[in-house]
């Protein structure tokens, strides 16, 4: 016995898909029983005289009242085919109440004449009912390519876990572990790594770590440091670099804790808006952070990411290991968006969170998962800072190299009226030092010079 049928339109594009969107607002005034519908469709092609259905609304049952439909959404490709002079149909059907299709209004438009004109269509006997068009736009959105290829300088920034609980790297059962193919992080930086560091176009990237003391003489636990000892000069070039500087350095740290991440992103942000302030519009930040359990300061976080959901700046996390990871998916803010009492609620999203262990038996979707919202997070932040593609030509791209000296002079002029660490003045000159120099043993244990010269 026939119960259904479904009827499946296909059509040849010529072009590529555009991500343009129409957005339609109507309401009625319907005199006459019965139940309503509002369908739109589309030309099958270009002088055709046949529609293809391609919306339909909710059912409208109200008498003698002016009805709100509700707002439409569609994509131009559905509607249009992506050409604005297409010709669309809207459809009005209605339904005795024994829910029998009793009469069918429909009306044919040029959309670029529509959109203009917002017409009131009457129906009915004798017209006594309409459909007037409340709002009628068709919105251009420009793809993560159409900004990449029109000058889009992708910045990749490294932020690297060493907090106690990866434990040191000369044990077996190390996050750290000294042997590449058993070190989760490192093939992390190798995956998720080297397929931003593409997109980067200078390959510099700045590498922190966090969680740890910098030296084994003691000192506080530094929430953001630079991963080749110098702060002031923190970019590697390439990531088989950055490879290179994290066997190299990893040893010389004291895995300590807590697993603060809001000191990372504020300087990250901080790096950012001194960008924006030098006019690069055409710089986006792409901050990769992997780490083996959950965020200690929580809400100072969920803080600094709701101020940060205005800048040109994603957030990819990983979480290596077994540890829980409970706060780290409330900061994805999927399904919730993330809110503060300071800050009201995020602008966008910006977080996507990845846990190794759920694609341990396939690790190459990990890389799929991991960056399946950047695409759309670019967009989404080029369209709320109002950046057409085309304005991205012929601007010059400032190195970060600036933001660093300036910080290097804030810190130099904070100490220079100190007698007592004139030296130090005059090694940060030269250039700071690496982490097992004793520039650093010697002051580590003054917390003020620690917190400048380190976080």
């Amino acid at each position: 016995m026939k119960v259904g049928e479904l009827v499946v339109y296909s059509q040849k594009q010529n072009k590529k898909t555009s991500l343009n969107y129409v957005y339609l607002e109507f309401e009625s005034w319907i005199t006459s029983n019965g139940y309503y519908l509002l369908k739109l469709h589309r030309q099958k092609a270009e002088g055709s005289k046949e529609f293809i259905p391609v919306y339909q609304s909710e059912t409208h049952t109200e008498k003698s009242k002016i009805f709100k439909w509700k707002s439409i959404k569609i994509s131009s490709t559905s509607l249009l085919n992506d050409n604005p002079n297409s010709i669309f149909r809207i459809e009005i059907i209605v339904y005795d109440n024994e829910g029998r299709q009793i009469q069918i209004y429909e009306k044919e438009f040029a959309f670029n004449i529509f959109i203009d004109s917002k017409p009131t269509i009457p129906f009915g006997q004798n017209n006594e009912n309409y459909i007037k068009t409340v709002s009628a736009s068709l919105e251009e959105r420009f793809s993560f390519m159409d900004y990449l290829f029109n000058g889009l300088n992708i910045s990749m920034v490294l932020a690297i876990d060493f907090t106690g609980s990866n434990k040191p790297p000369n044990l077996p059962n190390s996050l750290h572990y000294y042997d590449p193919n058993k070190n989760p992080y490192m093939t992390t930086i190798r995956t998720i790594g080297g397929i931003l560091e593409s997109y980067d176009s200078d390959k510099l990237i700045p590498t922190f770590g966090f969680g740890a003391k910098i030296s084994k003489n003691g000192g506080s636990t530094s929430h953001c440091f630079a991963l080749n000892g110098n702060i002031f000069s923190p970019e590697i070039f390439s990531i088989r670099k950055v490879l290179e500087i994290y066997k190299e350095n990893c040893p010389k740290l004291v895995l300590a804790g807590p697993l603060n991440l809001q000191p990372i992103i504020s300087y990250v942000s901080e790096m950012i808006n001194f960008s924006l302030k030098n006019g690069n519009i055409n710089n986006y930040f792409i901050v990769l952070i992997m780490t083996d359990g959950d965020v200690h300061d929580l809400e100072l976080t969920i803080d600094e990411v709701i101020k940060c959901s205005n800048l040109p700046i994603s957030i990819i996390i990983i979480g290596i290991g077994d540890e829980n990871f409970t706060n780290m998916e409330k900061l994805d803010a999927d399904k919730i968006p993330l809110e503060s009492k300071r800050f009201g609620k995020m602008k966008r999203d910006i977080i996507q969170f990845v846990s190794v262990n759920k694609y341990k038996d396939n690790p190459p979707l990990i890389a799929k998962e991991t960056l399946e919202e950047v695409p759309n997070q670019i967009a989404d932040y080029m369209k709320i800072a109002n950046i057409n593609p085309k304005n991205l030509k012929n601007i010059e791209v400032n190195t970060s190299a600036n933001f660093y000296e300036e910080r290097k002079k804030e810190f130099i002029n904070s100490l220079s009226n100190n007698e007592m660490i004139k030296n130090i003045v005059n090694n940060v000159q030269k250039g700071i030092p690496t982490i097992e120099n004793d520039f650093v043993s010697e002051y580590e244990n003054k917390d003020y010079l620690n917190e400048l010269l380190i976080n």
